[in-house]
């Protein structure tokens, strides 16, 4: 009988996905099994890629009597796309469905920012949290279809909510971070210039793939309707002459496709006062103004989104934060098993 692998377990796995050996589990028909075996995952725990005890979804109620096995008695009728099939006998909670299981442990821009990764182009793995590149899991219209589908499951509702402000294509927390802190409206702690995209690819026109070299680019974050982009340059001063080189030729074919552009450091984004000052800018080119109700809830919650999302203890950077938060015991985690910083 197979075992279906669910909440915190489910995201840890979801999080390998995309790296050497961890292909993309299929969706699949399956109902919820009756029981749970953690002999089907045993090697990935042992190895220290998954954390105990091994949650699964069962379609009966067990008592939990170990540390090794945490059964969660699912629905009588779980939604659409809520299974996916690692193989035969090991199936796994859907991208959407483990959103919904871990919401209740994040705080809401966690979640947002979780929801990202999971339709963005990296994981981040291992105990040094390297950055992976790797394709879309999910994406943010099939979270909201499956939220729909699953009205009255715990979690449908706040990732709903958080669907609402969760983009595609995503390449890092960082820029996750900075989208969000830019993008989020001001009740929650942003600065509500919405309307953006991730890494969306923009056709040049002839003269200017002459300047770019190129003939498309993808800016890092694109208000499209206001002809603005946000560029991340997490190294600005540290780029050899190449990289400058090239920056420059794609912030000089934007311009001349009347796109205005502003830049953003790393340094810039760990400052309060300078991002704000990078906010007020991209405004005033999207022809408006950051005009906050009540500035001191405002600050309170501001600071609270750029923890959540910037703190190195956060989940969106560390890949074992969700694990020990919900009290999971990792065993001997592996410093590198082979995945590049890529």
């Amino acid at each position: 009988m197979p075992s279906l692998l669910s909440h915190v377990s489910a995201f840890e796995y979801w999080r390998l996905v995309g790296t050497p050996g961890f292909s993309a589990p299929e969706p699949c028909r399956a109902n919820a099994p009756r029981n749970f075996d953690a002999n089907d995952f045993e090697w990935f725990s042992g190895m220290g890629l998954l954390s105990y005890p091994l949650h699964g979804l069962t379609s009966t109620k067990h008592k939990n009597k170990d540390a090794i096995t945490m059964r969660h008695l699912a629905c009588p009728s779980l939604p659409h796309g809520s299974i996916c099939a690692i193989s035969a006998q090991r199936l796994i909670a859907s991208p959407e469905l483990t959103l919904l299981q871990i919401a209740p442990l994040l705080s809401f821009a966690e979640l947002v920012g979780i929801m990202c990764e999971f339709c963005g182009l990296f994981t981040i793995v291992g105990s040094d949290n390297t950055l992976v590149k790797r394709t879309p899991l999910t994406s943010v219209s099939k979270i909201s279809s499956f939220c729909e589908r699953a009205k009255g499951l715990h979690g449908s509702s706040d990732c709903a909510t958080a669907a609402q402000y969760a983009l595609d294509r995503s390449r890092s927390p960082m820029e996750t971070a900075a989208a969000l802190i830019f993008t989020l409206p001001y009740y929650r702690g942003g600065y509500c210039l919405r309307g953006a995209e991730l890494n969306r690819r923009i056709a040049l026109s002839a003269p200017v793939r002459k300047i770019a070299g190129v003939d498309t680019l993808e800016p890092d974050i694109f208000w499209r309707n206001h002809r603005t982009c946000l560029e991340y340059d997490s190294d600005a001063f540290h780029g050899d002459d190449s990289r400058i080189a090239n920056d420059a030729r794609r912030k000089n074919a934007l311009i001349s496709s009347k796109i205005g552009v502003v830049t953003l450091t790393t340094a810039q984004l760990r400052s309060i006062r300078e991002t704000q000052k990078i906010a007020h800018q991209l405004a005033l080119l999207m022809g408006g103004r950051i005009r906050i109700p009540n500035e001191d809830i405002f600050a309170m919650r501001h600071k609270l989104i750029r923890h959540d999302l910037l703190d190195g203890s956060s989940v969106l950077k560390s890949q074992y934060a969700l694990s020990q938060r919900a009290g999971q015991v990792i065993e001997s985690p592996i410093a590198n098993v082979g995945w590049g910083d890529e």
